[in-house]
């Protein structure tokens, strides 16, 4: 799905009836703009030079791809067998797949953006409008349930009137707090885990250990059953408070926050020192804490192959669930197919129609928008499943195999990938789902604004300390 939807000028509210209006024909908007038309674009003059000189015969221009595809995957290959740090990999192998994606476009001319190479199905198109009918029920429920677990209580303005009834709003709520107690106590820490051993580990634990020590609230709460103490750290019951209230968006949004409040004294107090030493003074170099963040590619940090499959999985899901739910609230799709970042698959698109997502009731575009990281969630709840059964097997009846071992690696990226991007597509941040989703949640313009701001700001704070490494 297109992200970057801006803000929703209009807002409708709708009587209780049905969940879905009449589909839409699923043509393309008329006159909409192709992706490949942006006033950004600095490769466009290097893909015109391409397109220009490139053979009108089809066969000719396969063979030119190939040869393409080969060199790409040579340049990556060599780029990872180099001494680079992980950053700098992350960043040359990015240039060379965006090189050569805008090579192929132009040589193919296939529409896309910035090394992305969207191949558009018509038939999928068809297929997207036949499951949103047949399952209409279900995924509106999803969606629903999707939205308590991303914002807790606070979720009950973004439903619906259908939802709102006494019955189905019990059921929402009872299902949406019960997926977010397993997500906050199993699948978070798991994904943690996975992500940690999947990218080494060092720069993850020590940014774990540095949260916890500059956290605001230190201390216990000692709690007293039949005698006994249970003491409870106060920083837990602000999350557990932050997350019954605002689900895992504000719980996000608290602990990227945090984190970056904790960077500003240390990277404030390294550039000084850099500056100090230019000047010639002694001084003694400033320690800037691991980085907030951490960029992730196939071959870089993460396995490729499977690292390749579980973020085809996870934007496949996300972007379906969108295409789902706009079907079934009639808001026409104008494009869909499959996504290749250079020559790595990189998972489906969808594109609503903007004019008709903005003009949908309030509701119905918080289902569509929601709907994405819902499934993503969902998904990774039922890969642990899978991958928990498997470890008890494999305890009961060794199953060690290379086989095995290679579809458990898969499971497991797919579990903390998908709920990485379930969550971070939450925060309220520009280009993300939950930008749009907190501006239903927070009616006042300022205070929406504010937040957008704070969540910029914090974003590009926790990703500062990479300068120094």
């Amino acid at each position: 799905m297109s992200d970057a939807h801006g803000s929703r000028s209009a807002k409708k509210t709708d009587k209780p009836g049905p969940a879905a209006k009449p589909a839409k024909p699923l043509s393309a908007a008329k006159g909409a703009k192709p992706a490949s038309e942006n006033s950004f674009d600095l490769l466009k003059p290097m893909r015109e030079f391409i397109g220009a000189r490139a053979p009108k015969d089809l066969r000719a221009r396969i063979i030119i791809l190939a040869i393409l595809a080969i060199l790409t995957a040579v340049l990556f290959g060599f780029l990872l067998s180099t001494g680079l740090s992980a950053m700098e990999k992350f960043l040359g192998s990015a240039l060379i797949m965006m090189v050569a994606g805008e090579a192929a476009r132009g040589l193919m001319k296939w529409e896309g953006f910035a090394g992305l190479i969207m191949l558009k199905d018509r038939s999928t198109l068809d297929w997207i409008d036949r499951q949103a009918k047949r399952f209409a029920p279900l995924w509106s429920v999803i969606a629903d349930v999707g939205i308590v677990l991303g914002y807790g209580l606070a979720g009950y303005r973004l439903l619906g009137p259908q939802a709102r009834k006494p019955r189905e709003l019990a059921l929402i709520f009872i299902l949406g707090f019960l997926l977010l107690l397993i997500f906050s106590a199993v699948i978070l820490p798991s994904a943690y885990d996975i992500l940690r051993m999947a990218v080494g580990g060092g720069d993850l634990k020590a940014a774990s250990e540095h949260m916890r020590t500059s956290a605001p609230l230190q201390g216990d709460w000692n709690l007293e059953i039949n005698g006994q103490t249970y003491p409870i750290p106060l920083m837990a019951l602000l999350m557990l408070a932050v997350l019954i209230g605002g689900g895992l968006a504000s719980s996000a949004m608290l602990s990227l926050l945090l984190y970056a409040a904790s960077l500003v004294v240390p990277l404030v107090a390294k550039v000084v020192s850099i500056a100090l030493e230019l000047l010639g003074q002694e001084v003694v170099p400033a320690i800037v804490p691991p980085p907030g963040g951490t960029p992730l590619l196939p071959g870089i940090n993460l396995d490729l192959v499977s690292g390749v499959i579980a973020m085809a999985v996870l934007l496949v899901v996300h972007e379906l669930s969108h295409a789902f739910l706009a079907r079934i609230h009639g808001i026409r799709l104008d494009s869909a197919g499959v996504v290749f970042f250079g020559i790595l698959p990189f998972g489906a698109f969808v594109d609503p129609d903007e004019k008709e997502l903005e003009a949908a009731a309030e509701w119905r575009g918080s289902q569509v928008l929601a709907a994405g990281s819902a499934m993503n969630m969902i998904v990774a709840v039922a890969a642990f499943a899978i991958l928990l059964g498997l470890s008890m097997l494999n305890a009961y009846q060794p199953i060690n195999g290379i086989v095995v071992t290679f579809i458990a690696r898969c499971l497991a990226l797919i579990v903390a990938l998908n709920v990485l991007v379930g969550v971070v597509n939450l925060l309220p941040l520009p280009m993300f789902d939950g930008h749009r989703l907190m501006k239903s949640l927070v009616r006042n313009r300022m205070a929406a604004h504010l937040i957008t701001l704070l969540a910029i700001a914090a974003f590009v704070v926790n990703f500062l300390p990479w300068l120094f490494r």
